[in-house]
C-alpha cells in the first residue's frame, strides 16, 4: 500500500488508508504500508497507525522538495533556467512580482507531477525491497499525491504485479487544478493516460467520478467505486449535549473561495439585522485553519464577532465538534465543482446524527446521499430565500429547547469495513487471475 497521507498525518486521505489497513485483515489480507517517516501536513498523534495490530508500516525517508526551493525562489531574481515555452507561458502579469512568477514557475516546471515528488525514490525502494522479500502479491496506491501512482507504475513494470490504482480525486479533469501552462497540462495527461493504461483496476469515490476516468480510458479499463466513508466505532464515548449558543458548524478549510461560504453568511447576517435570529444566541464555528478570505468576508457582513477558527484539532475532536452542534454546513458550489465531488467529511456530518444544511446543487451526488439518509437538505447557493428558510428552522428548534438527541440513520452502506471487503474483493479477484496466468 503506497500512501503518502497515512497516521500519524491527519486528514481524510490518511484516514481512508488508515481504515483499509485496520479492516483487510478480517478479509484474508496482510497489508503492508509505505509511507513518509516525516511528511509535509499535519500531524495528528491520536490517529492509530495499525502498527499494534499487525500491520507492518515502512516509513521512508522523504525530501520536501517545496522547503528546499522556498528560499531558492525568494533569492532569485529571474527566470534563467525554465524553457522558453514556460517562460511565455508564466509571464508575470503587469503589476505582479518576480517572486510570485517565479512561485509560479516552480510550481509549474519543477513539481511534476506534484510537491511530494521528492518521496518518489525513498518509496520505490523500501516497496520494491518488501516485493523482493516475498509474499507481496499486489501493489495498491491511492492519490494524492500521484507520486504515489509513479512509484506503483514503475513496480509494475519491474515485477508485473496486479496493481489497483485508487483516485481519491480526478488528477488533470480535477476542477480545483490551476494550470498556468497548457503545456504542463498536456504533460500531466500524458503521464495520466499512461497510468490508467497499466493499472489492473482503477478504484475511485464516486459514480461521477468513475465515468469520467472510463472516458479518459475510452473504456478499455475496468473503474471500480470504493466510496469514502465513516467508522461507527470512532464515535464511541462521544456525548451529545446541546450547546449553550445555536451553533452552526463546518469542518475543514475553505481554500478561499473554493468553498465560498458568501450565500449562507448573507443569508444569516440578514436574519440577524431582522432580529428573527438574535445575535447573542449565534455562532459559527469553523473546525479548521483560519482563512484570510472568509475573515475579510465575515469583517464586511459584520458577523466576525460569531465566528470562531479552531485551527487543526485532531480527528476525535473534530468528531465532537459535529456532534455538539445545532446544524452541519457543506458547501460545494457547482460552478467549481463537477457533480462527482462528495467531501469525506460528508460520511462523518451523518454519522454525528446532527441535521446538515447543504449549499449543493440538488443533481450532485451529495445531495443524493444527504436525500437517501434522511440527513437534511441541499440547497442551490443562488436560493437565497430557501437557506433562510432552512437556518431558520434549524434556529426555531433550538429556541424551542427540543432535544435534539441524535437521528438514528442506516448508515451500515457506508461503513469503513464495508470499503475493505470491496477492496479485499478485489485483491483476491486479481490474484486469482494472476495465478491463472502464471500456469
Amino acid at each position: 500500500m503506497l500512501c503518502y497521507y497515512y497516521p500519524p498525518l491527519g486528514g481524510i486521505g490518511s484516514q481512508r488508508s488508515q481504515k483499509f489497513a485496520r479492516y483487510l485483515p478480517q478479509y484474508g489480507w496482510r497489508p503492508v504500508v509505505v509511507t513518509p517517516e516525516h511528511g509535509s501536513y499535519f500531524v495528528d498523534r491520536s490517529l492509530d497507525d495499525g502498527a499494534s495490530n499487525g500491520v507492518q508500516v515502512l516509513r521512508t525517508g522523504y525530501v520536501d522538495i517545496s522547503s528546499l526551493l522556498k528560499r531558492a525562489v525568494t533569492s532569485q531574481k529571474n527566470g534563467n533556467g525554465l524553457p522558453e515555452k514556460a517562460k511565455a507561458d508564466l509571464r508575470p502579469v503587469e503589476g505582479g512580482s518576480m517572486v510570485s512568477f517565479l512561485r509560479r514557475a516552480v510550481r509549474t516546471w519543477v513539481y511534476i507531477p506534484d510537491g511530494q515528488i521528492g518521496w518518489f525514490p525513498y518509496a520505490n525502494r523500501a516497496a520494491k525491497r518488501a516485493i523482493e522479500s516475498g509474499g507481496i502479491d499486489v501493489i495498491y496506491s491511492t492519490s494524492f499525491p500521484v507520486t504515489a501512482h509513479l512509484v506503483a507504475y514503475r513496480l509494475k513494470i519491474a515485477t508485473n504485479k496486479p496493481w489497483i490504482a485508487d483516485f481519491r480525486d480526478l488528477w488533470t479533469e480535477n476542477h480545483y487544478a490551476e494550470y498556468s501552462s497548457r503545456l504542463r497540462k498536456r504533460l500531466d495527461q500524458i503521464v495520466e493516460s499512461k497510468l490508467l493504461e497499466k493499472a489492473d483496476i482503477i478504484v475511485t469515490v464516486s459514480n461521477t467520478w468513475a465515468d469520467t476516468l472510463r472516458k479518459l480510458t475510452g473504456g478499455r479499463k475496468r473503474v471500480e467505486v470504493i466510496r469514502n466513508g465513516l467508522d461507527a466505532s470512532d464515535f464511541l464515548g462521544i456525548e451529545y449535549a446541546k450547546p449553550a449558543k445555536w451553533t452552526i458548524t463546518y469542518v475543514g478549510n475553505f481554500y478561499g473561495a473554493k468553498q465560498d461560504p458568501s450565500p449562507f453568511l448573507e443569508a444569516l447576517g440578514r436574519l440577524i439585522d431582522s432580529g428573527r435570529v438574535r445575535r447573542d444566541d449565534a455562532q459559527f464555528k469553523i473546525v479548521g485553519e483560519p482563512d484570510p478570505y472568509v475573515r475579510n468576508l465575515a469583517v464586511r457582513l459584520h458577523l466576525d464577532d460569531l465566528i470562531s477558527f479552531t485551527g487543526f484539532v485532531s480527528h476525535r475532536e473534530a468528531l465532537a465538534h459535529q456532534v455538539n452542534s445545532s446544524l452541519l454546513l457543506l458547501i460545494i458550489h457547482g460552478d467549481r465543482a463537477n457533480p462527482g465531488l462528495v467531501p469525506g467529511k460528508l460520511y462523518e456530518y451523518l454519522g454525528s446524527g446532527r441535521p446538515i444544511l447543504a449549499i449543493v446543487p440538488p443533481d450532485f451526488e451529495a445531495a443524493s446521499i444527504i436525500r437517501d439518509s434522511h440527513a437534511g437538505v441541499a440547497v442551490e447557493a443562488n436560493n437565497a430565500m430557501e437557506i433562510e428558510r432552512r437556518l431558520v428552522g434549524s434556529y426555531s428548534e433550538f429556541k424551542a429547547a427540543l432535544a435534539q438527541n441524535s437521528t438514528e440513520r442506516d448508515l451500515s452502506m457506508y461503513e469503513r469495513k464495508n470499503g475493505a471487503r470491496q477492496l479485499a474483493g478485489l485483491l483476491t479477484e486479481l490474484t486469482e487471475k494472476a495465478e491463472i496466468r502464471d500456469r
